[in-house]
């Protein structure tokens, strides 16, 4: 926790990643991080191991209320995952967040919410 919080004293431009983290439950995922001042545009980038998921770009426009969030329309395989996001800010692309783990996990049978504890 302690390397996080020096990460953000050394970079106030990078994003915290919200959503997801630790095991969930779900194969389609809905990525939420936090907006920075001046963010005109956001990348973020999942990986499973070496293999790259995604790479992509964003307007702030998938920001509201100091949240940014993208759902991503494929289904992810029960395995463990890693994203990171970053910001773009006055033309210059800031650094990315640090790298967050998350499991894709079968789902319980009966109701599951990654939301609720």
């Amino acid at each position: 926790a302690e390397r996080g919080v020096q990460a953000k004293a050394l970079a106030p431009n990078v994003p915290i990643q919200v959503f997801p983290k630790s095991i969930v439950p779900i194969d389609r995922m809905i990525y939420i991080w936090t907006s920075v001042t001046g963010g005109t545009r956001y990348q973020i980038q999942i990986y499973r191991a070496t293999t790259r998921i995604l790479s992509r770009s964003f307007t702030n426009a998938v920001c509201v209320s100091g949240t940014c969030s993208f759902r991503h329309e494929i289904d992810l395989a029960n395995a463990k995952h890693i994203w990171r996001v970053r910001a773009l800010v006055s033309g210059v692309w800031q650094a990315y967040s640090p790298w967050q783990a998350f499991t894709v996990s079968p789902p319980v049978k009966g109701f599951s919410s990654p939301f609720t504890s």
